[in-house]
């Protein structure tokens, strides 16, 4: 039986789904990748996940709209999320408090491990 936590990473750039990937993975999470916010949709109905990284810059449905969507619905509000960017200000403050950090780009492995631990850690 799988007990790993599993993260749905969502970000247009495959470069950084690859580093999400590795790093995930080489310590012990389970990981699913969306290119959008609107695919992202489409893990979350058919997958259980404990936590979700997205981009904050991206196509489609806007990572705002996404957030508020997220957090507004019972079925997925519980799940805590990290946003990923290189201009962590142009967060508006309004979403803030539905994130459980901020991680700014380009970012150094620990930083982005000791984000994900803190919300998920592996026992």
């Amino acid at each position: 039986m799988n007990t790993n936590k599993n993260i749905l990473v969502i970000d247009d750039e495959p470069f950084i789904c690859d580093i999400f990937s590795l790093l995930l993975s080489n310590n012990g999470y389970d990981v699913q990748i969306s290119n959008s916010n609107d695919k992202a949709r489409e893990f979350l109905k058919k997958n259980n996940f404990d936590l979700i990284l997205l981009d904050v810059y991206m196509k489609g449905t806007s990572f705002f709209d996404f957030v508020i969507e997220m957090k507004a619905s019972s079925e997925y509000q519980h799940i805590p999320m990290i946003a990923v960017t290189a201009l962590p200000k142009e967060i508006p403050q309004k979403i803030k408090p539905y994130l459980v950090d901020i991680i700014e780009k380009p970012f150094v492995p620990d930083t982005l491990m000791a984000a994900v631990q803190s919300v998920l850690p592996l026992n």
